[in-house]
């Protein structure tokens, strides 16, 4: 059976006047048909056309005239009418039916446009009894439109043959029939556009617009127009109609028009409607089917839902809290929750976190150690809101504390490298430091532990020498923080003696000397003491002033050098030295010398002299520095020591007049101590001047 999407197709486009071969590559390469499809449907299409034209009945004004076939009663008569659209096999057998083979082979325009040979209207010369001596062929012209496009260039007339049976004498055999082929249809089909009506207004994206054809043939195509142009493709079978989507159009009055077309291409036309298209407010789209009942606004839902109930918080860390709630009800159904939260253990200042459709959240991000405060409320599809739930508060964890991975500083300071130990007292000391704090120190003779271990500072333990071998021992200090770092100090190897102990003090360190640095230094050297096993180190001793006995140690070092720093300038100071040995023995104290250091250098001061005060009120300087009193009033201002007005305390501290506005007056302090001081014309004027 005949695919009927693709015989229209063919039809249409033989309609539109398309080449044949043209239609035939585009169908192939771009439809997909077989060409044996094509080739059956341009057959169907062909005999369509041919059985219309039988059909017909025959105008007297087709079966020819003139000019006219000469004939005699015993040649048939070959008349002339249109074959513009005959297929060349179809009128090849019509001929050959109506047994006029003589006829065909006499009439060269037949025979050229049935075997496709050029045509020639010449006098044919009749080769035998019975033909028309002179046969002439005439033209009939015609202006039906083009249906099969194979013809390069149909021809503007052609003939249209008609055979009748010669004249037959008395007791003849009775001819054949006559054949007579039937005009081309000419009658356009009638059509009328049904909806929408004349003056209708429309809106919508589905305005049906639809439309009665017929024909006597038969209707191939309607083509619906909106303002003259195609409104859709068109439609090639009954009931005829298109779905107009008004919106694509301006608002305002349109024409719809409609063309029907038949097989042989005859057009008819309606008379146009006129529209209105509204969309200004969208109305329900009109459509074929019947208009469904109506259903019933639904009453609106104001009922809001239940509060939240149980809203809870649960600490996570320092940056989360979980919340979680019972869900609410509500009439129609719950749709989602809304979550607000402040900051602050009273705060009110409440901000929607989420809107979400489940009964609980996790709150992340958040700042460690501080205090949150949570309510929630429902909402269902109606945009109904609920009451608040209770409030809920939660705090987050601390931060946790970086880890210590810093372990402390630790050095033996005795005994000393290579010193000789003996008794049952021997001191043991360490000094530690951490960036936290030293938990412990644990003092090691040999690698075991040394007595118990030290928690607090000054870390030192004693040595019974007597429970060891004499000999060479190594001793270390392990030192411990809170996280667990451990340090373990430089080892120091001392020497066991416990055969005889050493009761015998070193020697008294001789020729002590201080040399003058600078206004804060002094240097001491002395000559190194001796010792029957050993000197150990020195203790070196200081006091201030020239005359002072209130010694205190300064250092105790190996060496037999110091340089004493941090002084006070042109200050004395008086050092003695001993000496020790690793018995503990101590020799006896070197001679006593002084050492004074350089005066500072001399600096200025200003202080300015106002209406109701001098600036600064108060001044500490050191000795030798000179003082510019600057008087910035617009009176007479006069800086004096108290007291007022002999300026006794310090005579010198007194300029004996004056000084103008504008003016100073500088003074050197030399004498070390406090200074109280006024204005001598405004005595309520005063302060502190200490000299160091």
């Amino acid at each position: 059976m005949m695919n009927e999407p693709l015989i229209a197709s063919v039809r249409e486009q033989l309609f539109a006047g398309l080449r044949k071969g043209d239609i035939k590559r585009t169908l192939m390469e771009e439809g997909g048909w077989s060409e044996q499809d094509v080739n059956e449907a341009f057959a169907v299409v062909e005999r369509h056309q041919l059985s219309a034209q039988m059909a017909a009945p025959v105008q007297d004004s087709s079966v020819s005239s003139t000019p006219s076939v000469e004939s005699t009663p015993s040649a048939p008569s070959v008349q002339i009418f249109s074959l513009r659209w005959w297929p060349r096999a179809a009128l090849a057998a019509l001929l050959l039916i109506g047994g006029v083979a003589a006829a065909f082979a006499t009439v060269p325009a037949m025979r050229s446009f049935v075997l496709g040979e050029s045509p020639s209207f010449e006098e044919e010369r009749p080769t035998s009894p019975g033909v028309v001596p002179e046969a002439r062929v005439g033209l009939e012209p015609t202006a039906s439109p083009s249906l099969l496009p194979e013809l390069e260039t149909p021809p503007e007339t052609v003939v249209q043959p008609v055979v009748t049976q010669p004249a037959r004498s008395e007791g003849s055999t009775p001819p054949p029939p006559s054949t007579t082929v039937s005009p081309v249809d000419t009658t356009a089909p009638a059509i009328s556009l049904t909806s929408p009506a004349n003056g209708a207004t429309v809106s919508g994206s589905s305005v049906v617009v639809s439309a009665n054809a017929s024909d006597k043939v038969g209707v191939v195509s309607v083509q619906f127009k909106l303002d003259g142009t195609n409104l859709d493709s068109a439609d090639t079978v009954a009931p005829y109609n298109v779905v107009w989507d008004t919106k694509k159009v301006a608002s305002g009055k349109h024409t719809l028009s409609v063309a029907a077309k038949d097989a042989a291409g005859n057009v008819g036309t309606a008379t146009s409607i006129t529209v209105t298209v509204n969309n200004a407010v969208v109305a329900p789209t009109p459509t074929p089917t019947p208009t469904p009942t109506p259903i019933p606004t639904p009453t609106p839902d104001t009922t809001a839902p239940t509060a939240p109930a149980n809203l809870s918080a649960s600490v996570i860390s320092s940056s989360q809290l979980n919340l979680t709630w019972n869900a609410s009800t509500d009439a129609v159904g719950v749709t989602g929750y809304k979550l607000e939260r402040c900051t602050g253990s009273s705060c009110t200042n409440y901000v929607e976190v989420v809107s979400q459709s489940g009964s609980g959240y996790n709150d992340t991000g958040l700042s460690a150690a501080t205090t949150y405060r949570y309510r929630v409320r429902a909402t269902d599809a109606a945009g109904n809101l609920s009451l608040y739930s209770s409030v809920v508060s939660g705090a987050t964890q601390a931060p946790l504390p970086t880890p210590d991975a810093t372990a402390p500083t630790v050095s033996l300071s005795a005994p000393t490298n290579g010193s000789t130990v003996f008794g049952a007292s021997v001191a043991v000391s360490a000094t530690a430091s951490d960036n936290i704090g030293v938990v412990g120190v644990q003092f090691k003779l040999d690698g075991a532990n040394l007595g118990a271990e030290d928690t607090s500072s000054p870390y030192t333990t004693t040595w019974n020498t007597t429970t060891a071998s004499n000999g060479t021992h190594t001793i270390t200090a392990v030192a411990r923080d809170a996280a667990g770092n451990q340090t373990t100090s430089t080892s120091v190897s001392v020497t066991v003696s416990n055969t005889t102990p050493d009761t015998t003090a070193p020697t008294a360190p001789a020729n002590l000397s201080a040399s003058v640095i600078s206004s804060s230094q002094l240097n001491l050297t002395w000559n190194a003491s001796t010792d029957a096993v050993g000197v150990t180190g020195y203790k070196l001793e200081r006091c201030t002033g020239s005359s002072c006995t209130n010694y205190v140690e300064v250092v105790s070092q190996s060496g037999s050098g110091y340089n004493d720093t941090g002084l006070s300038a042109a200050t004395t100071y008086r050092y003695r030295v001993r000496a020790t040995d690793a018995a503990g023995n101590l020799s006896g104290y070197s001679t006593v010398v002084s050492g004074t250091t350089q005066a500072a250098a001399p600096t200025t001061v200003t202080m300015s002299m106002g209406e109701n005060a001098y600036s600064p009120v108060n001044l500490t300087i050191a000795l030798g520095t000179t003082v510019v009193f600057r008087n910035d009033w617009s009176s007479d201002r006069w800086p004096a020591s108290d007291s007022h007005p002999s300026h006794t305390i310090y005579p010198a501290f007194d300029p004996l007049q004056a000084v103008l506005p504008g003016a100073s007056w500088s003074f050197t302090f030399t004498q070390a101590g406090t200074w109280g001081y006024h204005d001598h014309l405004k005595p309520s004027i005063g302060g502190l001047i200490t000299v160091q």
